[in-house]
């Protein structure tokens, strides 16, 4: 069968008297060729010559496939169906237009000429679609502003003023609809009242006459009007600080509300005053027990923007008015304490992160209970299996531990079990290794398992390790000799660490590092961390003249194996920066000198040229010496 076959099947079954079929057949000709858009069009009465198909289901499939097609083809015929087919064509074009959206734009003047069709279901598509297309120009929209103004005032069907509604929050998010929008607010009818709230919460100026209006739907009898009248407030978000008060005794009377959207949505607009919304801590306290896991979301949140205040307010010279404001939030973070920890055990994940998060504010709120909340912080990060709640942990461990003038309890235990549960997130393993490093080690004895779990990190992990090491002190001297020769890859990093930081063994345990080095370590980096280890400390020149015995040793037996010359050229930079750094113009350094630059290694012919060129380095660095 050729695809015109095809198509004429489908036309014939358009007229099956199976409306099923009809709809099915109007589908399928939603993926043909654009020639089959005269038949559609026919299909939904645009011509007398055409077919017309009463069944409002198959009006439907047919604009719908109409939707698929070319809107440079279909938008004309739908315009022109809005103002000469019957009542059922025009409301399908009405809706073909609005699938269209803002490519169906061109349209939009004939549906604002449809807002006054005779037809309800007619001028309630319309205004959808109005809503949907747009407008061309700045005065073009204000035209459609009025028009669906008038349509939302005077319409006598609750249906097409609500529709009406929509679409004006839809079309002007600025000022224009406000007035018209908050008068629709106290309709009589709850869906106009709904869908109005909610135009409200999208308009971006000139919101201060929606606020009362708003804050007066949230006592609606209607529990969706007072739904979207909370939802549209928790959108405003910083705006609402133009009614504050007034709006603030709304939001406080709706955190009690028997609808859990409402109380949910409230709490969250009350959030977005931060520390000035401190009156609501109680109850938002109370709502951190909600059965609703939403209500409790929500009220956590806002708990976190409430107590994360200014710094500005710690400072010494602030006026006494907000000194007093801090010592009242400090009151409420003391009386919210409890209610935080136990949402560390909250069954929603995100209920557990912002409690963690609240409770590291309130230790730096507070500086009596950071001590005790590192034990339970600890406690939760034992058991969390989240990678978010535990980063948010984490944090509010170092805020308590920061607070409380360091770690007063074992907190490592925590940090290691949550790296452990999840080896592969790196977002953790680095949040735990920065905690470390501001923190340090309470006692020796969390020093062997950190090492343990990070010692094969990268660079910015052995980074924030040597912080951590500079912070132990003399707690890190045995665990670095018990943990330097466990592997040969990690005793580079671990030298390194030890040479930059005040945590360095005794002379004793150094000089054994060094006989060891000079036994076990091919590798001239190696040599590096340790000959810097021994000078920081000072050990007894014998030792450091072995060490730099082997030095030399590795260097011509790597020189004399190898002829490429770019090993040979890191060698010799090497070195020179060595020499430079721990001899400067010493007599040691030149005798040192003069002894490598005498031993010229038995090469083949092809390595002179590498040889010469590690030989000019050294001619470099005796003229730095010298």
């Amino acid at each position: 069968m050729t695809y015109d076959d095809h198509i004429d099947l489908l036309f014939a079954r358009l007229k099956s008297p199976q409306a099923g079929l009809r709809r099915d057949t109007a589908l399928a000709l939603a993926v043909a060729r654009s020639d089959v858009i005269p038949a559609l069009f026919g299909s939904l009465g645009g011509s007398p010559s055409h077919l017309v198909d009463g069944d409002a289901r198959t009006l439907s499939a047919a604009g719908e496939a109409l939707v698929g097609h070319d809107p440079a083809l279909v938008g004309p015929r739908m315009v022109y169906l809005l103002s000469d087919g019957p009542p059922s064509a025009r409301r399908e074009a009405a809706a073909v237009l609005r699938a269209m959206g803002s490519d169906a734009r061109q349209a939009s003047p004939a549906l604002a000429v449809a807002l006054g069709d005779p037809s309800p279901a007619v001028r309630r598509e319309a205004a959808v679609a109005l809503g949907c297309t747009g407008a061309r120009s700045i005065e073009e929209r204000r035209g459609y502003v009025e028009a669906l103004g008038r349509l939302l005032g005077r319409d006598a069907d609750p249906e097409v003023r609500s529709e009406a509604a929509w679409a004006l929050g839809q079309l002007d998010r600025e000022r224009h609809p406000v007035g018209i929008l908050t008068d629709a607010v106290r309709d009589v009818d709850p869906r106009v009242r709904l869908h109005a709230a909610a135009a409200l919460g999208l308009v971006t100026r000139d919101v201060e006459p929606a606020l009362a209006v708003l804050g007066a739907a949230l006592a609606d009898p209607d529990a969706r009007t007072r739904v979207e009248a909370a939802v549209a407030l928790a959108a405003m978000g910083w705006q609402l600080s133009r009614a504050r008060d007034e709006i603030g005794r709304a939001l406080g009377a709706a955190l009690t509300d028997r609808n859990g959207k409402v109380r949910r949505y409230a709490a969250l607009a009350l959030g977005h005053w931060g520390w000035d919304a401190q009156d609501a801590v109680p109850a938002l306290r109370t709502l951190l027990g909600d059965g609703d896991g939403a209500v409790r979301w929500a009220a956590s949140t806002s708990l976190c923007r409430i107590f994360d205040y200014p710094e500005w307010l710690d400072h010494p010279d602030v006026h006494l008015g907000w000194r007093m404001r801090r010592e009242d939030l400090a009151g409420h973070a003391h009386a919210t304490y409890l209610a935080l920890l136990a949402g560390l055990a909250d069954p929603e994940a995100a209920v557990r992160g912002n409690a963690a998060a609240a409770v590291g504010l309130v230790c730096r709120l507070s500086d009596e209970l950071a001590p005790a909340a590192v034990a339970p912080l600890r406690a939760a990060l034992g058991r969390e299996s989240h990678p978010n709640v535990c980063l948010r942990l984490m944090f509010a461990v170092r805020s308590a531990a920061e607070a409380a003038g360091g770690p007063t309890e074992e907190y490592v235990s925590g940090l290691l079990a949550a790296v452990r549960r999840a080896p592969e997130n790196t977002r953790v393993r680095k949040t735990a290794l920065s905690v470390l490093a501001a923190l340090g080690p309470k006692d020796a004895a969390d020093i062997p398992p950190v090492l343990a779990t990070f010692l094969d990190g990268d660079a910015e992990s052995r980074d924030d390790l040597g912080k951590f090491l500079r912070k132990a002190g003399p707690l890190a001297a045995e665990p670095l000799l018990a943990a330097a020769w466990d592997r040969e890859a990690a005793l580079r990093r671990l030298l390194a660490t030890a040479a930059e930081s005040a945590a360095l063994p005794p002379a004793a345990g150094l000089e054994r590092m060094g006989r060891q080095a000079v036994e076990q370590i091919d590798d001239l980096r190696t040599f590096w961390y340790v000959g810097a280890a021994l000078r920081a400390r000072q050990v007894r020149q014998m030792t450091y003249a072995e060490l730099e015995a082997a030095l030399w040793a590795e260097f011509h037996e790597q020189m004399s194996g190898n002829t490429i010359r770019t090993r040979l050229r890191e060698a010799a930079e090497f070195l020179t920066e060595y020499f430079v750094r721990h001899h400067g113009r010493s007599r040691t350094g030149l005798i040192l000198l003069e002894q490598v630059r005498g031993r010229r290694p038995e090469m083949r012919e092809d390595g002179w040229a590498a040889w010469e060129e590690v030989n000019r380095y050294f001619e470099r660095l005796g003229e730095t010496l010298t």
